[in-house]
């Protein structure tokens, strides 16, 4: 698996690819139809599979906290790769990235990123604020990719979540946690 690290002075040059997009605490089963959906694409126009996610929680900038975390940043690139990534672009989310509109962020770093099809939940959000989401994706015209929305992943009739998994690991519950990670969640 290559990568590649972007940030607002750095824009990688990858070969064309299916990609797709989120932090990925967890790696979860959710994550996982996010990540079989971009290889199926990439194996249909035989180009390469991207996964873009970024460096920290952006919601650790946006709100100056330190969250707990699933993964550690090296144990998402292990199931990245383990899930058939060959091409892990990481975004630095710092206050400037923070600042980003969803137009820019489209504009200036994912139509950079030689994308043909970026996968997204249907939950995504990005840019200033959360203000860009998969529907602003879907109806952009300044996209110069198309984009395939992935539906909510559900487990016991709820939807699969980092939040969700997080809950059931801080009450201990670590099986109804690996039934919705897809694996075995490393606890002490």
């Amino acid at each position: 698996m290559k990568i590649y690290h972007l940030s607002t002075e750095y824009i990688p040059s990858i070969e064309a690819n299916a990609a797709c997009i989120g932090f990925f605490d967890g790696v979860h089963i959710g994550h996982q139809k996010l990540i079989a959906t971009c290889r199926k694409i990439a194996e249909e126009k035989h180009i390469k599979t991207c996964l873009i996610t970024f460096d920290q929680d952006p919601g650790n900038i946006v709100s100056n906290e330190d969250r707990f975390q699933i993964n550690t940043l090296e144990q998402r690139e292990a199931l990245y790769e383990k899930y058939g990534i060959d091409i892990l672009v990481i975004i630095c989310f710092d206050r400037d990235m923070m600042k980003t509109s969803p137009e820019d962020f489209i504009k200036k770093y994912l139509n950079a990123l030689n994308i043909d099809t970026l996968v997204c939940g249907f939950d995504f959000r990005f840019g200033f604020k959360g203000q860009g989401d998969s529907g602003t994706l879907s109806s952009s015209s300044i996209c110069a990719f198309d984009v395939e929305v992935v539906p909510e992943v559900t487990y016991y009739g709820k939807k699969v979540s980092s939040t969700r998994i997080k809950e059931e690991i801080r009450k201990g519950n670590y099986r109804m946690a690996d039934r919705m990670l897809g694996y075995h969640y490393e606890h002490e």
